[in-house]
């Protein structure tokens, strides 16, 4: 029995280092995500752009790219759980129409989403579209590799206590005769 429970022990053990990081626990292993509150900007506008599951202190920038090339915005740093928040200002010689601000951090992530360059009041009601458009995959949260790799863990730890705990309630083997 001493045996079974060593063999539990480093099961468990090793089962614990192998969580997922702190990172993965805490935002459900999404990839990074960026939103925008409104659709539709003015030239020469605020654009507003917040920034969810990056690495803590990480170093992003931002661009806006359109039909008048590639703007930069700048860059900045996540704060202490991966997040951010900035605003800008769209330059007045943007040109009306579809563009979009992609962020890119220094850990190889990007991350874009599509808003429309003119008139907000001429847009008709309805959801904003940076709600609409996004590169964010509609995956469930437990089907992150990390989680199906720790179950897969916890169920053969499972079984095979399990099986430790019913060959030793059942004795030792049984030996058949040999027919002859």
């Amino acid at each position: 029995m001493a045996a079974l429970r060593l063999l539990l022990a480093a099961c468990l053990l090793t089962g614990l280092t192998s969580l997922p990081g702190a990172r993965a626990l805490a935002h459900g292993g999404l990839a990074p995500r960026i939103t925008i509150p409104q659709s539709v900007i003015e030239r020469g506008g605020t654009l507003v752009v917040s920034g969810d599951d990056f690495e803590p202190a990480e170093e992003v920038s931002l661009e806006v790219a359109g039909g008048q090339g590639v703007q930069p915005l700048g860059t900045l740093t996540t704060d202490q759980v991966g997040h951010f928040l900035a605003e800008f200002r769209l330059s007045d010689d943007v040109t009306e129409g579809d563009a979009y601000v992609q962020v890119a951090s220094s850990s190889g992530w990007v991350a874009s989403l599509w808003f429309e360059v003119g008139d907000p009041a001429a847009r008709p009601p309805g959801p904003p579209s940076s709600q609409l458009i996004s590169l964010e995959t509609a995956t469930p949260p437990w089907f992150d590799p990390s989680l199906i790799v720790l179950g897969l863990f916890v169920a053969g730890t499972g079984l095979a206590f399990a099986s430790a705990v019913w060959r030793s309630r059942m004795g030792p083997p049984q030996r058949r005769a040999r027919r002859t």
